[in-house]
């Protein structure tokens, strides 16, 4: 039996690719016969079932918000309110204040979310000899500076410390970062024993760091007794397709897809499944669904597997790829489970032709989904192979 503790920003029940991860692998870990704790920021959620369930014991650490930062986009849908138009004077400056506080934290740390680093290191330093192993899931990035910062001097019983990125910090193309960030990485890399990627391919991001022999490519893992998916159900005449995830402006923007389907003359139902509050990620896609909302449709964020069970019954799935390469969206993964034809292209090299196959039904094109290499089983046991 192992003693591990996993560090994460995001954890169930969240619905985030980083937040998916954790909870999988201490399910998973605990059904291996391990003890687990899970560190995570607070979500004013009991978790009080989940350890009756699972077995793995979850901390939840308070940490101040002084500035009232949010880890996710802000905006989305605004909704109008008696008065709005009445906003005092002092209210709009203290906003606009709050705004270029919040800016200027961007740009010196590179993340919101840095600040948690702080409480993740002393609630770890005080837990340093009830462990063997961590396991750092990130971004975000603070979440492996907390782990650096505590035991970076003094590891106490744990031996194997291993970072799981999703995706790079420094060079990572969303968002701004200076030069100390690349500094700052370079420092918790070293401190690491491993670095988890999710793709081969993903190493080149890690390239300047000279860490190649640290890094091991272990992808998310799903545990497969728990999908359910519909019958083969088509909508006749009406193709339906569907896409779920967010958007990004740099590395994954839909408007060349979107503007062909504008396009079209015949009927479709675009399924969107999106998180409306993520104000960045909704306004690429906002006049499409306020022009056409009835080809255009946009749907609620479900719970992973819901939304894999509602992705089954479409003809096809929709993935844009991020700009770069580097960064395999996780979404794939459901689409694989979900057990439907997968559409895939980057922003800059969408094939109207090939979309218009998919129209028709035909998928020759479609790219194929390896599922079988995302058993929760295996990934949980490469893991703990590392050590």
């Amino acid at each position: 039996m192992k003693r591990i503790v996993i560090c994460s920003y995001f954890f169930y029940p969240e619905q985030r690719p980083r937040a998916f991860r954790a909870f999988e692998l201490a399910k998973q870990f605990v059904k291996d016969g391990n003890q687990v704790e899970v560190l995570i920021p607070e979500k004013q959620y009991d978790y009080t079932r989940i350890y009756s369930k699972y077995g793995f014991r979850v901390t939840q650490i308070v940490q101040e918000n002084r500035l009232g930062m949010k880890s996710i986009g802000t905006g989305g849908i605004k909704k109008r309110f008696p008065g709005a138009d009445n906003i005092s004077r002092s209210a709009i400056v203290k906003k606009r204040v709050k705004a270029l506080i919040r800016n200027l934290y961007l740009y010196l740390f590179g993340e919101i979310q840095f600040g948690f680093s702080k409480y993740l290191s002393k609630v770890l330093r005080g837990k340093r000899n009830d462990f063997d192993i961590v396991v750092s899931v990130g971004l975000p990035f603070a979440v492996h500076r907390g782990v650096y910062k505590a035991l970076r001097k003094k590891p106490g019983t744990i031996k194997t410390k291993i970072a799981d990125y999703g995706d790079p910090f420094y060079f990572n193309p969303v968002g701004r970062k200076i030069f100390l960030h690349k500094k700052i990485e370079k420092s918790v890399l070293a401190f690491f024993d491993y670095v988890l990627v999710p793709e081969e391919r993903a190493r080149k991001a890690y390239s300047y760091y000279n860490i190649d022999k640290k890094i091991r490519v272990i992808p998310q893992g799903v545990d497969y007794s728990e999908i359910k998916t519909a019958d083969d159900r088509r909508n006749g005449a009406v193709a339906t397709f569907a896409y779920a995830g967010n958007f990004y402006r740099d590395i994954r923007n839909p408007r060349s897809f979107f503007e062909f389907l504008k396009t079209r003359k015949e009927p479709f139902e675009f399924q969107i499944y999106t998180d409306i509050k993520n104000g960045p990620s909704f306004s690429c896609i906002k006049e499409y669904i306020e022009t056409d909302p009835k080809r255009f449709v946009l749907k609620k964020y479900l719970p992973r597997f819901d939304c894999i069970y509602e992705l089954s019954k479409c003809d096809f799935l929709v993935n844009i790829e991020n700009k770069g390469g580097v960064q395999v969206p996780s979404k794939l993964i459901d689409y694989g489970l979900a057990g439907r034809p997968v559409l895939s292209f980057s922003q800059d090299n969408f094939d109207p032709e090939i979309m218009k196959e998919f129209l028709l039904s035909n998928y020759r094109h479609q790219l194929k989904v390896e599922i079988e290499k995302y058993d929760i089983k295996n990934i949980a046991k490469k893991i703990l192979d590392l050590q």
